[in-house]
């Protein structure tokens, strides 16, 4: 079996167009304080997973086409999961991901898909697995499989102050909420729009973006009255976008919990298998919670992982 290499030797086929998170870093964020909230926390992380031996017993359980390496869709436009810094790949999810494939003693092979083509690239084979804050929901399990790894929800994220005073989807008639495209929140917005319509209110103007990133900048640019953003990078943004002053999170979720999952074809049932019980056993050993508090997520650990355990209905 074919030890996995070092971070730094990790084969990278990341493209080139990341301009979004430049511009967000450039214009609003700091990178160290948006993602290193403990002095040394993700170094010592990433030295933990160097640390982690393959799990002969789990490598062996491997079917013969992932034995040596697994391509894996991400982007790094969603600090503090994934994100750049320096030329080099950052987060909780990609150092989450590294620690698991090690675990069973291959390769990753980091490949970027946006995430309206996670689905797509992982029917048609251009990737073997999606790490990409996936949620386990009812409508993508008819396409693809889940192995769970964190807890979740949608927060609504507005201009400091919240001087429209926006409190929930309910309060959106009217008035325009910038979403990345292809994320779940889409649908409620939409859902949302056709419940103002019904009542005689406005409509709700959704607008889409490539990324999060994207997204957020359009509410900090006044293009956008509130956005829709994953728990984990929704307090990072509105604890570091101009220093705290430009935004701030409702305090209700405008979702229920759900679960992120490492996404795989359907049929690859024994690697889903595989990949379960290696998640457990980074849980059970403690270097999950390690790379978690690394990047200040922990918030949504959970301790138990599972395959489609996500909620029954959307």
């Amino acid at each position: 079996m074919k030890s996995k290499q070092p971070l730094s030797k990790l084969k990278r086929t990341i493209g080139a167009s990341l301009a979004a998170v430049a511009l967000l870093a450039t214009t609003a964020c700091d990178a160290d304080k948006a993602t290193n909230p403990q002095s040394g926390g993700i170094d010592g992380a990433r030295e933990a997973i160097e640390k982690i031996q393959t799990d002969d017993a789990l490598a062996e359980r491997l079917p013969d086409k992932y034995t040596s390496s697994i391509s894996v869709g991400m982007t790094f436009t969603f600090p503090p999961m994934r994100y750049m810094e320096g030329g080099e790949q950052y987060g909780a999810e990609y150092d989450l991901m590294d620690a698991v494939l090690k675990k069973v003693g291959v390769e990753m092979e980091v490949k970027e898909v946006s995430f309206d083509g996670l689905i797509p690239a992982l029917k048609a084979d251009r990737i073997d697995l999606a790490m990409e804050s996936f949620a386990d929901l009812p409508e993508r399990r008819k396409e693809v499989s889940f192995v769970d790894y964190y807890r979740s929800a949608t927060s609504l994220m507005v201009k400091k102050g919240n001087p429209l005073e926006l409190e929930g989807l309910p309060d959106m008639c009217g008035h325009s909420i910038a979403l990345q495209q292809g994320v779940e929140s889409v649908q409620r917005a939409k859902t949302q729009d056709e419940q103002c319509q019904s009542d005689g209110k406005e409509s709700v103007n959704i607008e889409l973006f490539e990324s999060s990133n994207d997204a957020t900048l359009a509410v900090v640019n006044g293009r956008a009255d509130a956005t829709g953003n994953d728990y984990p990078a929704a307090l990072n943004e509105a604890k570091t976008v101009q220093d705290g002053e430009a935004l701030e999170l409702v305090d209700k979720p405008i979702s229920s919990d759900y679960f992120y999952g490492i996404g795989t074809r359907k049929e690859d049932t024994e690697l889903q298998k595989v990949l379960k019980d290696a998640v457990q056993a980074l849980m059970d050993s403690g270097e999950y919670t390690t790379i978690l508090e690394a990047y200040g997520v922990e918030k949504g650990a959970i301790d138990k992982s599972g395959i489609n355990a996500g909620p029954s209905k959307g």
